[in-house]
Parts: C-alpha cells; structure tokens; sequence
C-alpha cells in the first residue's frame, strides 16, 4: 500500500500553501466576518495589516483569489512603519508564485524571509518562523530532497513552534514528522510522533479557524496509521471522535478521508462488504467536492477489496478508469499496468497480462527495469505456450484428476492436523495464561494484606505513643500536686507539731512519726510518677537512684552503665526508665529474690538492658494469658523503639536482655 502514501502529505495539510485540497468544515464564514469586521474597524494599521495578511492567506486556501490580492493589498499598504510586518509580507507576497506553479522561486523567497524574522523573539514571530520551515520542508520535498524536507521540520520548525507555545503549530509539524515516516512505511516512528500531535492538538484553544478540522484530520490519519500496525482497537477509538465532530457536517470534504479510514479498518478484518460501503460513501463525497486525488485513492481500495472477493471484472474495471484519470502521477498510472496485469493472472488470461505488463515496464524506472523485463519474459513464455499447454492439459487431464484428489486427500489432513495443533497450542496458552494471572492475583492479594497489616501495626503504634505520652503529662501533674499541695501541707504540718508543748510529747512524737512516713510514701510516689533526677541529670543518673530507692536489706540491687549518652532524646529517656522500673517491680513483686543486677549500656543508636534475679523464677508460657498492664506497657515500649527482647526463666532466677534502637 506505500503506492498510495506518496501523495498523502499533499492530501491531508491544510496549513500550508502546497495542499492540493483545502480541508474544510463549511463553517468559515462566520470566522471571516468577524476578521473583516476588525479590518474595517480597527484604528491601528498594525492590526489592520496583520489581519489583513492572515485573511489573504484565507482566501486563497478557498481558492477565492479576488479577494485574497484584495486582502493582500491593504496588508501592504499598512505594513510600512513596522519592521516585523514588513518583513512578513514578503512571505504572503510570495504567494503568488504558488499559482503560477514556481516552486523554487517560492521557495527561495520565503527561506529569505524565515532568515530575516529570525531576529525576532516574540510569540507571533516564532509562529510565523515554524510556518515558513513548514512551508520549506514541503518544497524539499516536492524537489526529492527527503534529508533536507526533514532537517527544516525537526531543527527549524518544531524548535519555533515550541517557543510560540502554539498547540496547534506543534501539532501540526508533528504531524507532518508522522507523515513522512509514514511514506516510508516507518509506522511505528510515526505513531510516536502522531500521538504527540494529538496531545498538543487537544490542549489547542479555540481561536484558530481551522482548529476543529485540524482535530478530524489529525483523528482521521492517526486513525488509518494504527490500523496499518494492526491495532485495530485504537484506530477504531480515534475513527470515533473524528466521527462524532462529522456527523455534524456531511458535506465536509473531511468525510472522503474518514471514509477512507473506515473503509480501511474493515478491509483489515476481511470485511470487504462493509469496507465497499465505506469506500462508496467516500468516492461520493469525493465527487461532491470534485477532490480527484482521495477520489482516486478511495477508487484504488475499492479495486483491492474487490479483488479480495474475487470479483476481477469490477476490479479491473475500476483501474481501467482510473487509468484514463487526468489527475494521476506517473507513478500510479505505472502501478495499475501492474494490477490489471496481475488480474489477467488471476484470470488466465495471459495476453492481457502480458500487454499491460509491457506497459508497466515501459513507465518504470531504471530500479524495476531488470525486475520487470523477467516478468514480461515469464508472460512472454506462458502467451507463446498456450496452445501446447491445452494439448498437454487435454492428454493428462485424467491423470492429474487423480493426483490432485491424491493431493487434496493429503492436504486435507495435513491441514486437519495443522488445526488440530493450533487448537492444542491455544488451550495450552490460555491454561497457562490462567494459571499465571490466578499466580499474580494471589500475589497481589498477598501484598495487599501485608501492607493492610502494616498499616495496622504502625497506627496502633501511634495509638500506644499518644497513649504513654497522655500518662506521662498525667504523672507529671499528679506528681507537681502531690508535691507541691500536699507535701507542702505535711511538712508544715509537722514542723508546727515539733513546736506544741511537751506535754504532749508522746502523742506528738506518734504523730510526728506518722507524718514522716507519709511525706517519704508520698516522695516516693512522686518520684515513681516522675523523678526529677531524670530531667535534671539525665538517663544513667536517673537509673540509678531508681535502684538506689529500690535497694532494701531485703534485697540487693546492683547498678552497671556503660557509655550512656546525654543526647537521647527525652521521650526515649523516659520509655527507657519506665522499661527498666518494670522489670526491677515485677522482680520484687513476684521473684522472692535477695539480689537483682542491672545492666545498662549504649552502642551508638542501639541500647542495651539487662535485669537479672536470683528469685524462683517462672514459666513464661503459662504466664504468657496472664500478663498485666505493666508488661503490656512494656512490650508496647519496646516495640515502639523497635527493640526486641529475651526472656530466660527457670528455679535459679529470671534474666531479661533487650535491644532497643534510639536516635540520638
């Protein structure tokens, strides 16, 4: 099919001068009316000139060209005092060349003018800029000068455009990127740079006149592009939107190249009926805007599906005009010589196909010549044979009945077992693809719990923290009121009893006792509530009043530090305090020991606790359902540090070793 993108580019741009079609929607004229009217209205020559230019160029796209050297005229005459002005309108003055058929001098005259607006560093300036070098790329192209057509769109044009932040600018030169990759059947470069045009198209405003049709066209070839790599699916999604901006214009010559796509994708699911019906409705609305080339384009499809269907009368009578077609290309002419030679083929009939294979030599150049000679020699061979070849055919007709239902047996089970294969091949794949989907489904589910439980672990550690922040901002109250309330009272209290008369002395001295014991029970209290020798001289200090307190003549408690550090912070401090009070109260408590050991140290951000008795020890699985509040506060802590502990308890006595990791 690369015969019938030659002219594609030719066929679908609307933004430059060289379109053999103008793609419209109807729908201008309100747009033309309202530049007109700022034109008449305006009293600032720049914006009359400006206009003016863009208005020209309007008009002669529609092929209007009284009006456009109307429009051209006052955009002249109004341009004289502004530089930039000037030199643009030696690009819509060059227009004229386009009509007369003067390539080169059209292409020279506006290089010059891209040349010298180059200077210029402003929005409309870069839009122009990525015009011109749009402008350019098509006439290097028109000379057979690929490199140098593609070099102005990808080093000059696309640059300009992206400075002018022009959606629509963009878009169109990656389209035209596309475009050329697709005349050289690159469709998969070219998807790259399609898609990037429909993402700048689609974030386009609507100020531009030709904006709407801009979006169909880009639609419509994106459409046909994916369908060549077989993605049917997304070329039937952008068939859809340029459909439903269509359906509102039916008389569009946008239509003849929708139908083109459509037709296309049912062509590539062998639905040739349907795409007949598509290709009809285009050839129709060709003929409606008399736009010969897609005319001629959808007529050459139609022959394929045609051919597909074995109908080879119709095909060949659909190239036959074609080839009397006066707007054709050498290059199609030669390529249906070709078909209709290929139909005669099909057909048996050698004569014509070796008369119009002739031709097709002919017309070909130097590249096919060696190709095409031994065809016409094949031809020649089969034409001169004919006659023998009846004979033969007449004398052996019996045998080559048999061999051929010899032959048709064996294929037929040859093709059965091919089947058979397939079929076997298929369930396997699809057992397989089950298999691996039901794999990555378990696995997501898996996944999915884990960090449910993640989630859960870290939010119950939060809860805990505020929880053990709560008490200790409550312990530290209950503490200050304990303390500086009734401590207070107590101790006056017994200083004004130390002072009444002595004859009371033994009531007094009784009292006097019993106020010690409460003003020490309660300093106790507000010491396990929180001691101040934790916030005043720091961790190991703290620790080791604790055990200091604690010690009695019943029980021994020894205290060892190694390289405790000041700089942990404090609510570490206190979590590690209140680990170690746990362990030496359940000690006292529980273990009936005569002797504890604590061990306290730091290794950088790892701290190390150990508490060790002689008591009578426990079972820890049997203990295990009947933990209070305070070892559950106290794994709660651990974890909160991200420590673990160990735990070793028989007759001889309980040994605790925990790791806890701190930031300092």
């Amino acid at each position: 099919m690369k015969k019938v993108y030659i002219l594609i580019l030719f066929l679908i741009v609307h933004q430059n001068c060289f379109a053999q079609r103008f793609n419209s929607l109807n729908d201008d004229q309100k747009f033309i009316d309202s530049i007109a009217s700022i034109i008449k209205t305006t009293k600032d020559d720049s914006i009359r000139s400006l206009y003016s230019f863009k208005l020209s160029d309007l008009y002669r796209r529609n092929k209007e060209m009284q009006k456009f050297e109307y429009y051209l005229k006052i955009g002249n005459a109004n341009s004289n005092k502004y530089d930039y002005l000037k030199d643009i309108s030696s690009y819509y003055n060059a227009l004229h060349h386009i009509a007369k058929g003067e390539t080169q001098i059209f292409g020279d005259k506006i290089s010059k003018t891209l040349n010298d607006i180059k200077k210029y560093k402003f929005k409309a300036s870069y839009e122009m800029q990525a015009q011109i070098a749009q402008n350019l790329s098509i006439v290097k192209r028109i000379q057979d000068n690929e490199k140098e057509s593609m070099r102005l769109l990808v080093e000059v044009g696309i640059p300009a455009a992206l400075k002018s932040k022009n959606h629509e600018i963009i878009s169109d030169l990656y389209k035209l990127v596309g475009i050329a990759l697709m005349n050289i059947a690159d469709r998969t470069k070219a998807n790259f740079y399609l898609q990037k045009a429909v993402n700048h198209i689609e974030k386009a405003n609507k100020s531009s006149p030709v904006l709407l049709e801009a979006k169909v066209e880009l639609y419509i070839i994106t459409s046909e592009n994916l369908i060549y790599l077989n993605k049917n699916i997304e070329g039937k999604k952008y068939l859809q939107k340029a459909h439903l901006i269509l359906n509102e214009y039916p008389n569009s010559n946008l239509n003849g190249l929708y139908y083109y796509s459509e037709g296309l994708y049912f062509h590539k699911l062998n639905n040739y009926y349907s795409a007949l019906k598509s290709y009809e409705k285009g050839i129709n609305n060709c003929l409606l805007n008399e736009d010969y080339q897609s005319l001629n384009r959808l007529k050459f499809v139609k022959y394929q599906a045609l051919f597909e269907l074995k109908k080879y009368k119709e095909a060949k009578e659909i190239l036959l005009d074609l080839i009397k077609s006066k707007h054709l290309f050498a290059s199609e002419r030669k390529n249906y010589y070709k078909e209709i030679a290929k139909i005669g083929e099909e057909t048996g009939n050698y004569k014509e196909a070796y008369l119009y294979i002739n031709k097709y030599a002919n017309a070909s150049d130097s590249i096919f010549e060696s190709q095409s000679k031994n065809k016409v020699l094949e031809l020649e061979s089969k034409f001169n044979k004919i006659e023998n070849e009846k004979k033969i055919k007449e004398l052996e007709s019996q045998k080559q009945k048999s061999e051929l239902v010899s032959k048709n047996n064996t294929l037929i089970h040859l093709i059965f077992g091919l089947i058979t294969l397939i079929l076997l091949l298929i369930v396997y794949f699809l057992w397989k693809n089950f298999n691996t989907q039901k794999l990555l489904s378990n696995e997501k589910e898996k996944n999915y719990k884990q960090n449910l439980q993640t989630l859960k672990n870290q939010k119950e550690l939060e809860i805990i923290q505020a929880m053990i922040d709560g008490e200790e901002l409550e312990r530290k109250r209950i503490a200050r009121e304990l303390h500086d309330g009734i401590g207070s009272k107590l101790s006056a209290l017994k200083i004004m009893l130390s002072r009444l008369s002595n004859n009371e002395s033994h009531s007094i001295d009784h009292i006097n006792q019993l106020i010690g014991s409460s003003i020490n029970e309660l300093r106790q209290i507000a010491y396990n509530l929180v001691p101040e020798s934790l916030l005043k001289l720091g961790l190991e200090k703290a620790l080791g009043d604790l055990c200091h307190l604690l010690h009695s003549e019943q029980v021994k408690i020894e205290f060892q530090s190694f390289g405790i550090k000041q700089e942990i912070p404090i609510s570490n401090q206190i979590n590690i305090y209140r680990i170690v009070q746990e362990l030496i109260n359940n000690a006292l408590k529980h273990s009936r020991c005569s002797e504890i050991l604590v061990s306290c140290s730091q290794n950088e951000n790892t701290f190390f606790i150990s508490v060790e008795d002689n008591g009578k020890g426990y079972n820890p699985q049997e203990s295990e359902s009947k933990q209070g509040l305070g070892i559950k506060n106290l794994r709660s802590r651990v974890e909160m540090l991200k420590g673990v502990y160990h735990l070793e308890s028989n007759e001889t006595g309980t040994y605790y070793n925990i790791e806890l990791k701190i930031d300092s």
